[in-house]
């Protein structure tokens, strides 16, 4: 046992310089190798969460949109007042404003039917605004964009209901919305629905943006107009109305125009709303 230990102490063998960096190198392979994996297995579970968000925001604002345009009433003359006045006009108002970004209508959110003189009582149309807006300014605005739900409530709850529409002065306020943007008379109240919301796009590349509100009559026809504004005596005629847009990933990983492979991130929907005011009833 004493001359194997001697023997042992003389043994000065071990690792060569080549030996020690050939482990080190495949160390760091492995290594490396382990922290792409971790990497890639985090980027996948990013996206897979961006989508799952994208496609569940997408989804509550399709149907809240839907449910705010499906509540359209049409109000007729005598049973409303403007800025104080009424029977300005002789024809029933239903949609006030119609364009690519905006929607204005009367509606009644908790009813059904259109009114009259006589069936309206309970009914209490409000002026309802759907609308995209940006923020002013900022690098990547785009991507902060919103839909905002908001309305104007009448004064008072009976017939004939009365409305400010303030800034706008005069019995013919309302026509004077119907022939500008509804921003010259904005909601009293207002709130985003979603955030982080672009328009949905098209194209061999996806790089043509498509209105977020488009207009068909009630025989299946686009109505078009300057800028995509429904010109005022069609307002009458739209049958239904299509709703595009695209949900922008909650994680900003994304590309609000034309990236493939970032776009596996979002999501968008198109949606057709059929109102069920018409010119048979509302005209």
């Amino acid at each position: 046992r004493t001359l194997m230990w001697k023997r042992l102490k003389r043994d000065q063998s071990g690792m060569t310089l080549i030996e020690l960096l050939t482990a080190e190198l495949i160390g760091g392979i492995v290594i490396t190798a382990a922290i792409m994996l971790v990497m890639s297995s985090l980027n996948s579970s990013q996206r897979v969460s961006d989508r799952v968000n994208s496609i569940s925001q997408g989804r509550i604002l399709a149907a809240q949109i839907e449910q705010r345009v499906g509540s359209q009433v049409c109000l007729y003359s005598g049973e409303y007042a403007i800025n104080g006045a009424t029977n300005y006009t002789g024809a029933a108002d239903s949609i006030i404003y119609a364009g690519p970004t905006n929607l204005t209508f009367f509606a009644d959110i908790n009813k059904n039917g259109v009114t009259s003189s006589t069936s309206s009582v309970g009914f209490t149309p409000y002026i309802r605004f759907l609308y995209f807006q940006l923020p002013t300014g900022g690098v990547g605005a785009e991507r902060k964009g919103a839909i905002y739900d908001g309305y104007r409530a009448p004064s008072n709850s009976s017939l004939p209901f009365s409305y400010n529409l303030s800034p706008l002065s005069g019995a013919n306020a309302l026509d004077q919305m119907k022939y500008a943007a509804p921003s010259t008379v904005m909601p009293t109240t207002t709130r985003p629905i979603v955030q982080g919301v672009t328009n949905a796009t098209t194209g061999a590349v996806g790089t043509t943006p498509v209105p977020f509100f488009q207009y068909w009559n009630t025989n299946d026809v686009l109505i078009t107009g300057a800028g995509g504004v429904v010109p005022t005596p069609q307002l009458g005629d739209i049958g239904h109305v299509r709703v595009n847009f695209k949900i922008l990933a909650e994680s900003g990983n994304d590309s609000a125009r034309g990236n493939t492979n970032l776009d596996k991130r979002t999501a968008s929907f198109s949606s057709d709303i059929y109102l069920r005011t018409n010119p048979s009833i509302c005209g």
